[in-house]
């Protein structure tokens, strides 16, 4: 698990958070997703023993989008600058 490419993806989406950067940079961003998707099915394996209710659910279920959908706010910047579940 590449958690250090991860980490790297989100200081570069931070330092240029736009669309054409992240159109161009987005072969990176479905490769960071999929580590952290990774992270994610992890972290359900061993917590379904202590919350059955988990048992079933799947990363894809689990993670938030990297989109902001913020379309009241002011805020110029169109991503989130972190992956999330």
């Amino acid at each position: 698990m590449d958690l250090a490419f991860v980490l790297d993806f989100l200081r570069r989406l931070a330092a240029n958070n736009n669309t054409a950067w992240m159109q161009a940079n987005r072969a990176d961003y479905l490769r960071a997703r999929d580590v952290f998707a990774g992270l994610v099915a992890e972290v359900l394996r061993q917590a379904t023993p202590l919350a059955p209710e988990l048992a079933g659910l799947t990363p894809a279920q689990a993670l938030f989008r990297l989109h902001k959908n913020d379309r009241s706010q002011t805020d110029p910047e169109p991503y989130k600058r972190r992956l999330g579940a």
